[in-house]
């Protein structure tokens, strides 16, 4: 591997090289496609990367986006592809009319611009099957903590942008950011040195635009209070992606061993819930609505937290997010989903089909329990785990509104609709819930409550362990 320092004497790749060693190993070997403005940073990058492109063993390209949003801004786009034609690079050019496509979308001129910007990229690196290159420096990532900070975007945002992530809106894509830890000033300060043709925005000037009252009048303010603002944010950006990174990985175990995540479907169990951190959960609920809806755009931290409460809530309780995508609490789980909802994740089990009915290719196994179990451990969500009865004349069958039952812990008879609805659960719920039954007696509103009649009284009593299982598996 070659020693990139030994062969860049210039004080600012000297920096660079030592800030930047994570992003460059990542980009080693690779094709790029450099998203070039015209501005000091994309410039000064282009310039740079072309420097070490032997070295890295890279290959470059250059895709320049006019968003039509300055009258010179053709001009300056055909600036751009003249000058870069001194070089041995392709050139990509990509434009739209992104003030009416903002208008027509009801959205910012910013979003909009950022979307089109980062979708052509998303195209010129699928095309090539390259990395994206993009010129975030330490001030870009000043501005985007006070942005995030305003918005109240939490962690995630609160870590800024990443040095390596994904094109955003195009996950299959990566992107890169080697400037991330370099000053702003610096590199102006290399454009000048090196007599490079910089393209001076005037749009950056506009205080029309949130970004630039940040950059212009908040990030100015601070500067008075402290001078090394800039630096000092980059470095607790940096802090909390490693702290991130950390909550992550736990979270992610705590989804493996507690969820049930599918497409459009989330059931996380209760009990781990209530025994795990605050942090923790929120961490995990954001991944799973991640994984469940495709995206946890949307999802803020204050929707976060409407779930975290629902969890720690009554039964039957029920929010709505956004994207029509709804959440209840349940006895044992809180479920979030969009659409029609699968009735097995209600019970953990799968046990029915689409249409509600019991599905003949599930099939049941009941195995004897040799555990002893006392008397004063069935309480709480062991209501519905034990229960004394036949194998030999236990069957399983959809239940009906006017089946009665003797709940664990009453002394009189309620139909299995009466049970349901004082839980306050809903008739989407309501109305699938099977029954498992002995000598045509319900010994089990399964995942609810079993019957008085069949708990466990002594400790020696023979009991069973009932698995659901589709039939071939």
């Amino acid at each position: 591997m070659t020693d990139l320092n030994s062969s860049t004497p210039d004080s600012f790749l000297h920096n660079f090289l030592s800030s930047s060693k994570e992003q460059l190993e990542y980009i080693r070997g690779h094709n790029l496609i450099l998203g070039l403005s015209g501005g000091a940073d994309s410039i000064a990058l282009f310039h740079v990367l072309y420097e070490l492109r032997s070295i890295l063993g890279i290959n470059i390209s250059v895709a320049h986006f006019d968003h039509r949003l300055r009258p010179e801004s053709s001009d300056q786009a055909s600036q751009l592809a003249k000058y870069i034609e001194q070089f041995d690079v392709n050139f990509y050019l990509g434009s739209a009319d992104v003030a009416g496509a903002a208008l027509q979308a009801k959205a910012s001129i910013e979003d909009t611009a950022r979307k089109y910007r980062y979708d052509f990229l998303a195209a010129c690196a699928r095309k090539e099957n390259a990395l994206v290159c993009v010129a975030h420096n330490q001030q870009d990532q000043a501005e985007t903590f006070l942005l995030n900070l305003a918005r109240g975007t939490g962690l995630d945002g609160l870590c800024g942008m990443l040095p390596i992530d994904r094109v955003p809106g195009n996950p299959d894509v990566e992107l890169v950011r080697p400037f991330l830890g370099i000053a702003h000033e610096d590199i102006r300060n290399y454009c000048r040195l090196n007599s490079l043709p910089v393209i001076e925005d005037p749009s950056n000037l506009s205080l029309d635009f949130t970004r630039n009252k940040i950059r212009h009048l908040v990030l100015p303010a601070l500067k008075q209070a402290n001078q090394e603002v800039v630096k000092h944010i980059a470095l607790t950006t940096s802090i909390l992606q490693q702290e991130k990174r950390l909550l992550d990985s736990r979270a992610l175990d705590f989804l493996a061993q507690h969820s049930i995540i599918r497409h459009n479907f989330i059931s996380v169990e209760l009990v781990a819930v209530m025994n795990s951190p605050r942090s923790l959960i929120i961490r995990a609920l954001k991944m799973a609505l991640s994984q469940a809806f495709g995206s946890d755009e949307g999802f803020g931290a204050r929707h976060l937290e409407a779930l975290y409460l629902l969890a720690r809530s009554k039964s039957g309780n029920s929010i709505d997010l956004p994207g029509g995508i709804r959440a209840i609490k349940v006895p044992q789980a809180l479920i979030v989903w969009a659409g029609i909802l699968p009735m097995d994740a209600i019970y953990s089990l799968p046990l029915m089909e689409d249409d509600g009915t019991l599905s003949p290719n599930w099939d049941w196994e009941v195995t004897p329990s040799t555990a002893l179990v006392q008397p004063h451990a069935l309480a709480g969500n062991n209501l519905h785990e034990h229960v004394v009865c036949d194998i030999n004349k236990i069957r399983l069958r959809p239940a009906r509104r006017s089946d009665k039952f003797i709940p664990l812990g009453m002394k009189f008879e309620k139909t299995v609709d009466e049970f349901l609805l004082d839980r306050k659960v809903p008739y989407f719920i309501r109305e699938h819930v099977p029954v498992i039954e002995q000598d045509g007696e319900i010994i089990w509103l399964v995942g609810w409550r079993i019957d008085d009649r069949h708990k466990i009284l002594y400790n020696y009593e023979p009991h069973v362990c009932i698995r659901f299982y589709r039939k071939g598996n």
